[in-house]
Parts: C-alpha cells; sequence; structure tokens
C-alpha cells in the first residue's frame, strides 16, 4: 500500500520562520516603544496585541501551508497532491523523469530544506517555478535526498557527484 509522505518537519518551521518574522518585527517594536516612553504604554498595548493576532496568523498559515502538499511514491508514477480547498493531484509517471535536482540557498543550509526540481520529458530545465509540476520550493533536505535516490533509482538514471 502506498502512503502519502509529508516533505519533513524542517519544511513547516521554515514556512514558521517565513510567516511569523513580521509579527516578531512588531512585536520588538512594541518592546522598544515601550522602553523609550512607557507613557505612551497605549501604543504598545496595541502593537502587543497585533503582534499576537499576526504571529497567530502565522502559525496557522504556515501549518496550512505545511499539510497541504504530500507525495505518494506509487508503483508507476510519482504522484503530488496539493491544496486544501482546491485539490490538486499530479502524477509523474517515472518513466518521464530525466532528472532530479537539488538547490539550496545559504538559508536553505542554515535551516537544512533544499528545492527539489524534477526534470521530465518535453521540459528543457529553463522552465520558470511556475510551469513546472514537479518542483517542491521546499522540503526537509533529508526528504529531498531520500526522494532524490529513490527517483533515480526507479528511473535507472545514473546520478552525477559534483564537487562541492
Amino acid at each position: 500500500m502506498e502512503t502519502e509522505q509529508k516533505l519533513g518537519i524542517k519544511t513547516f518551521l521554515y514556512y514558521l520562520y517565513q510567516s511569523v518574522t513580521t509579527g516578531i518585527g512588531i512585536l520588538f517594536l512594541a518592546f522598544v516603544i515601550f522602553s523609550i516612553n512607557p507613557s505612551l504604554g497605549f501604543i504598545s498595548s496595541g502593537l502587543f496585541i497585533f503582534a499576537f493576532f499576526v504571529i497567530a496568523a502565522g502559525v496557522v498559515r504556515s501549518w496550512i501551508k505545511y499539510v497541504s502538499c504530500t507525495f505518494v511514491l506509487g508503483e508507476h508514477a510519482l504522484i503530488i497532491k496539493r491544496g486544501i480547498i482546491s485539490k490538486k493531484e499530479i502524477s509523474i509517471p517515472y518513466r518521464q523523469i530525466q532528472n532530479v535536482n537539488l538547490e539550496q540557498s545559504a538559508i536553505y543550509r542554515i535551516m537544512n530544506v533544499s528545492k527539489l526540481i524534477i526534470l521530465t520529458a518535453g521540459q528543457d530545465g529553463n522552465d520558470t517555478v511556475g510551469e513546472s509540476e514537479g518542483v517542491f520550493d521546499v522540503i526537509d533536505a533529508s526528504v529531498a535526498k531520500y526522494l532524490q535516490e529513490d527517483l533515480l533509482k526507479r528511473t535507472n538514471i545514473q546520478q552525477v557527484e559534483t564537487a562541492r
């Protein structure tokens, strides 16, 4: 039985990092205003409350983004499921996969996540992220490496090691 797999907890943490930084900035601003002039406590109080709601909304948004994408390594294809309300299911037959690439920016390396790009027959490698269905913009680095190795094995593609 094929089971749905998540993108890894570090993916959720990355989404959380992206979503709550604004709220943390507002919280910091409220502390600064209150420490400079305690008589402006009403402004600080409003900023504290606003920051709480921004952070809470960021946590909810991060969780929704995290649970809205799963994948299944099926018998004949990789199946990617995306969405909560508007669901989208993409099936990429193994026979069409030509390569599986991993990319890591500096922040991705710090947070131990990757971008996984699945190149299929008919793609020239210059497709933008919005045009390619076989892209995981953020995925736990260990899950990405496992997925890359498994897909390359299933497609009989020899992986070329690059010097780092």
